[in-house]
């Protein structure tokens, strides 16, 4: 009966040994998805430690066991950190989808502005559409003391504002299309 309980065993060597090669091989991958989202957790973590012990079964049996243990820690540790990564990835394509939302907003805020200053030569047109550029960070020096003679003086100044604003939105558009470049690179 020995002699068979040895057979048996000796059967299930390579079963055994191809079982710690498994999870040994199990473990490395999942290190490297560790080292993908987070090299410092990575290099924190041991390398594979599974050895198949050609004369000791039971110890084999334990090492395959501490192995597929280690495997499973691992692999809850890679699903925690591809999950934070994920996580970090959308927050950031809905941070620059806001910003291209708010650009957007301005550029026709900024055609508005422009559309009414060509349409009306008034003084009341220019200085609502100095105070809006104002508003939104952009200084163009207008003359600060409008009469209500029509003259060069205002349609100076209304080209001057027509190509503030066509520079303003100029540099919006740039970084709507820069900005949607950003979020369509994060989505991948």
């Amino acid at each position: 009966e020995v002699a068979s309980l040895e057979a048996k065993m000796d059967a299930q060597r390579p079963v055994l040994a191809e079982q710690i090669g498994c999870a040994s091989r199990l473990y490395d991958e999942l290190r490297q998805v560790v080292m993908l989202v987070d090299a410092d957790a990575a290099t924190a973590l041991p390398d594979s430690v599974f050895v198949w012990k050609e004369t000791d079964v039971e110890e084999s049996l334990k090492v395959s066991l501490e192995g597929t243990r280690m495997a499973y820690d691992i692999a809850a540790m890679a699903l925690q950190k591809v999950g934070v990564w994920r996580d970090k990835g959308k927050s950031k394509v809905t941070e620059l989808e806001e910003r291209v939302e708010e650009l957007t907003r301005e550029k026709e805020h900024i055609g508005v502005l422009l559309r009414s200053a060509l349409q009306a030569n008034t003084t009341e047109v220019l200085k609502v559409a100095e105070d809006g550029l104002r508003e939104a960070g952009i200084e163009i020096g207008l003359n600060g003391h409008r009469d209500h003679r029509p003259g060069s003086t205002e349609k100076d100044e209304v080209y001057t504002l027509a190509g503030a604003l066509e520079n303003s939105m100029k540099e919006s558009q740039i970084k709507i299309i820069e900005l949607q470049h950003l979020v369509e690179a994060q989505r991948i």
